[in-house]
């Protein structure tokens, strides 16, 4: 006679057969995007990128960019206010590239090539980065891009002031599955925000699929990033060392409803608090943010230009010493997670470094309306950019309370 299968038996059954799936849909995409051929209008897009990427990567390019950079970076402050003359140096900022590209490019034509980009983007090469020009694509559409631009002069200014100490220390990337485990069976969050959770948990969980690897440099700037197939969805994944200390860096990246959390993040230009509550040592708030944009999201209409966040800090998950702080996207009439293309969920671990630093894990869904290959160009260009801003800016107020 047949044996019934065990509990624990049907369990690694149907967890192999998930991983099966998520093989095959990962194979069959990779499938569609190698049959993909490219019509001959996208071709001379795709043509033009590669060579203006080539610029760009050129010493040439690099000794502009840092001589630019270095005569003007004393001028920008760690402040809110935007002076004139930082309008003014943009405006020469975006002179000076644009003509080291165009002389290096001169039968490209960047009016034409810029006109093309949104409907290029949008059109079917959402589903991989184009032909490896993702970068190429985020510059020339942050090139004009204030936010962006201040934010790489001041990150400039810290480092030349040593105001901001690279970690480099390694992270240990197989403590996914313990943080899982510790946010589904240990954590003291909403039943709600928990199951809306569970997918990305499950994908950390799993070790029968490997992260990808996108960019290491955890060795000169203290960061990595990763990519994930699972269960049809796409997970991001960034190790990142920060020179705060724990507890400051939930103060300082995490805590939305902080007076100054506008002030300290140049991506976030208002915060409403629709609720905060602290129970059982969980602090969960539901705050409604709204952003200032990345040029290249903002100009393909990829995002809305406010939504609402629940969040939470929760001490000793998942395992005592360490913090998780988790986001959802909300439905505050519901009270529930939100279901809508621009839906996040993220999952945060922060644990103490050896130098007195923090390290963290961060682990995020990526939105269905956001093309993959994007999420890894921001993560370098703009979030780290900001990051380092954000945390200057923390540091510098830490030391006028003393």
């Amino acid at each position: 006679p047949v044996q019934p299968l065990r509990l624990s038996e049907m369990d690694a059954a149907i967890a192999s057969a998930e991983r099966d799936a998520a093989t095959a849909e990962a194979t069959a995409k990779d499938a569609r995007t190698q049959l993909r051929e490219w019509t001959a209008g996208e071709r001379q897009v795709i043509s033009s990128l590669k060579r203006i990427g080539e610029v760009l990567n050129s010493a040439t390019f690099a000794a502009a960019n840092a001589a630019f950079v270095d005569r003007h970076k004393a001028l920008f402050e760690f402040s809110d206010e935007n002076k004139l003359e930082y309008t003014a140096v943009h405006e020469q900022y975006v002179e000076a590239m644009e003509k080291v590209i165009v002389d290096n490019t001169p039968d490209i034509s960047m009016e034409e090539l810029v006109a093309n980009l949104p409907s290029f983007i949008s059109g079917l090469s959402t589903d991989q980065d184009p032909e490896q020009t993702g970068r190429t694509i985020d510059f020339l559409m942050s090139l004009t891009d204030f936010s962006v631009f201040k934010s790489m002069m001041l990150a400039a200014r810290a480092e030349s002031e040593g105001k901001f100490k690279v970690a480099t220390q390694s992270m240990d990337g197989s403590k996914g599955a313990a943080l899982a485990a510790g946010m589904l069976a240990e954590s003291r969050i909403n039943d709600k925000a928990r199951l809306a959770l569970a997918p990305l948990a499950a994908a950390l969980a799993d070790t029968g699929l490997e992260w990808r690897v996108v960019s290491d440099r955890m060795a000169k700037e203290g960061f990595r990033t990763e990519s994930k197939s699972y269960g049809g969805d796409s997970y991001f994944r960034l190790f990142l060392n920060v020179a705060l200390s724990p507890a400051e860096a939930i103060e300082c990246l995490f805590d939305l409803t902080r007076a100054d959390t506008v002030e300290l993040m140049d991506f976030i230009t208002k915060v409403d608090t629709l609720r905060q509550e602290e129970r059982a040592g969980v602090k969960e708030w539901v705050v409604r943010a709204h952003f200032s944009l990345p040029a290249v999201v903002r100009t393909l209409r990829l995002a809305p230009s406010s939504t609402v966040w629940w969040c939470s800090v929760e001490p000793g998950v998942p395992e005592p010493g360490a913090t998780t702080c988790a986001l959802v996207t909300w439905d505050p009439d519901a009270d529930e997670p939100a279901q809508s293309p621009s839906s996040m969920l993220r999952i945060t671990v922060v644990r103490p470094s050896a130098d007195g630093g923090a390290q963290m894990d961060i682990v995020e869904k990526i939105p269905s309306f956001m093309p993959t290959w994007m999420i890894g160009v921001l993560a370098e260009t703009t979030f780290i950019k900001q990051l380092k801003t954000s945390t200057v800016k923390y540091k510098m107020k830490l030391e006028g309370r003393k």
